[in-house]
């Protein structure tokens, strides 16, 4: 794994297309076979940015990667395949800076690569209307484990009541897309109609709001906390909401429901890959047009011509108070585990292995590998 920090990005211009040409679907190299009618077995590289939910995602893959005793390089330049793991823009600069890709069979998400692996089938259908060769590979919900003293930590920061109901959600405030301000609305609605003490947890990320924290029982979390926090927030909460307008998976949604949390989500997008009535809450929404002021976090890429989904502030009020009220909700919270046991990093390295092989037959490189399903252990999961 070779992780690339984000501001190696920062010069990115349009200039450095003229760099790269269309490429064909198989690489350019030696694929000369050996004695056996194989060359080497097939190595891997996996290019992974450092934000946020990539390094997240692409962590899990490659401890899947592993889990199928997967021959991974750091170089790319000894790898035949490499995964690129990242935005679209940065393409270029990893063609800049790895010269040999061009040479290599690259796996990505868009253009300049020879196939694209996408994680929901709503990125795989938008996906096909432009690109072949899209394949669908979901993220790794893994079967996280909690330790005490991450608890205890989280109850402090919380100023946890065990006497309260928490909603919670991860989520970056100023981006549009989240739309955050829909879920505190649905939120400001629930307190009016319940006497029950309610809290809504908000971790921010990258750039913080801070006036959230002023409103009537939100607890606003802005400062970094680790993946071992995080997953004591979900152990220590109740009910995940995002008020999304769009998501390639939603990587917290189903994080939560790995707990047995409650999920009440706009049920539009990427996170119906996973979510259904018996194990969590859609909510309803309008699919419409882009507002004009929710272009300006990220100009230039995205349009008024656009849909996302507007989620239905009054349906989430009021699945959050089916949340709150007196219904034993233990089946949906059951059925939200199993679930999450479906994306296990042994069913999407089982996924991955199928298309890496067929690529292997192509490329006469094989891909040969020794299962390591029965170490599934620290020393594998979290080196």
């Amino acid at each position: 794994m070779l992780i690339v920090e984000k501001d190696l990005f920062s010069l990115y211009t349009p200039d450095v297309h003229k760099g790269l040409w269309p490429r064909d679907t198989r690489p350019q190299g030696d694929l000369s076979p050996n004695r056996n009618g194989f060359r080497d077995v097939m190595k891997i590289s996996y290019l992974l940015s450092s934000y946020v939910s990539h390094l997240k995602a692409g962590t899990e893959y490659i401890k899947a990667l592993r889990l199928l005793g997967a021959d991974l390089v750091a170089d790319p330049g000894t790898a035949d395949v490499v995964v690129i793991h990242d935005e679209p823009p940065s393409y270029p600069l990893y063609f800049q800076r790895f010269p040999a890709l061009k040479e290599k069979y690259v796996i990505a998400y868009a253009v300049w690569v020879n196939e694209r692996w996408t994680c929901s089938e709503y990125t795989r259908m938008v996906l096909s209307k432009y690109f072949d060769n899209v394949y669908k590979v979901p993220h790794v919900v893994p079967a996280y484990r909690v330790s005490q003293p991450d608890v205890e930590y989280m109850k402090d920061l919380l100023n946890y009541d065990p006497e309260a109901y928490y909603f919670y959600t991860i989520a970056d405030a100023v981006n549009p897309r989240k739309n955050l301000f829909a879920g505190l609305e649905s939120f400001l609605k629930v307190q009016s109609m319940t006497r029950r003490k309610v809290f809504f947890v908000v971790k921010q990320y990258r750039k913080a709001v801070p006036y959230i924290s002023s409103l009537p029982h939100v607890i606003s979390i802005a400062q970094d906390l680790s993946e071992a926090r995080i997953h004591a927030l979900h152990a220590l909460c109740d009910c995940y909401v995002s008020s999304h307008c769009a998501e390639a998976w939603g990587l917290s949604i189903s994080d939560a429901m790995s707990f047995g949390n409650l999920a009440v989500a706009t049920g539009y997008s990427g996170n119906m890959e996973y979510m259904r009535e018996d194990n969590s809450f859609p909510v309803t929404y309008a699919l419409a047009h882009i507002r004009e002021q929710d272009l300006r976090f990220q100009p230039g890429l995205l349009d008024t011509g656009m849909r996302w989904a507007y989620v239905d502030v009054n349906d989430l009020a009021r699945k959050m108070m089916r949340c709150l009220g007196p219904a034993d909700h233990s089946e949906i919270r059951k059925n939200a585990r199993q679930t999450a046991v479906r994306f296990s990093h042994r069913n999407i390295a089982e996924l991955m292995e199928i298309r890496l092989k067929a690529i292997g037959e192509a490329l006469q490189r094989p891909f040969r590998v020794k299962p390591r399903f029965h170490e599934i252990s620290d020393t594998l999961l979290y080196p």
